[in-house]
């Protein structure tokens, strides 16, 4: 009977974390290959809940199945390639509520990616990037500009944190939605 959780509750909290929810085709992969795939892609932060190396178990016998391919990780001292990650850091628990985060975190850098850009660009031009091109215009149309570069920016980053706190959607995804949602024009998760 928890609250669901919100952005701060995850990020500062050590009650949630964050996850992805993963469905395959167990005639095309293996529980043990998505458990190998987790580990090798994954990106924790040691010591964070929040982007812990986690396995949210469903059932029995994925639990099973993720306590054996851990205790066969350690028996051989798995490592990351890339990093040399211990499989030591990986806890298994099993999936209690699954929430689907605010729309502001969904899809997060395909749609800040553009964002940020801008910001790079006004901040820039706020340095005095271009003035050397807009030179030419006089020193009041200059500073005119960066007054501009200045508003822009300032509207854009108070819309950004309106954005996050007016964001409050996150909701419970029940049995069987998470694919409804993925399949759906609702997009995906």
């Amino acid at each position: 009977n928890a609250k669901a959780p919100t952005y701060d509750s995850v990020c500062y909290g050590r009650d949630w974390v964050e996850a992805v929810r993963v469905v395959y085709d167990d005639t095309i992969v293996s529980y043990d290959d998505v458990l190998h795939y987790f580990f090798e892609t994954q990106k924790p932060a040691l010591g964070s809940r929040q982007y812990a190396s986690m396995i949210f178990t469903s059932g029995q016998e994925e639990e099973v199945a993720a306590q054996e391919w851990l205790e066969n990780a350690l028996s051989n001292d798995l490592a990351r390639q890339k990093d040399n990650l211990p499989a030591s850091i990986t806890q298994i628990e099993p999936l209690t509520t699954f929430y689907k985060a605010e729309s502001f975190h969904q899809n997060y850098w395909p749609k800040r990616r553009v964002q940020f850009g801008i910001i790079a660009l006004l901040l820039a031009g706020m340095s005095g990037a271009y003035d050397s091109l807009l030179g030419s215009l006089g020193e009041e149309m200059v500073h005119t500009v960066h007054t501009a570069l200045e508003a822009v920016l300032e509207v854009g980053c108070v819309g950004l944190i309106a954005e996050k706190f007016l964001s409050k959607d996150v909701r419970e995804l029940k049995d069987g939605e998470f694919i409804r949602l993925v399949s759906s024009e609702e997009g995906t998760c």
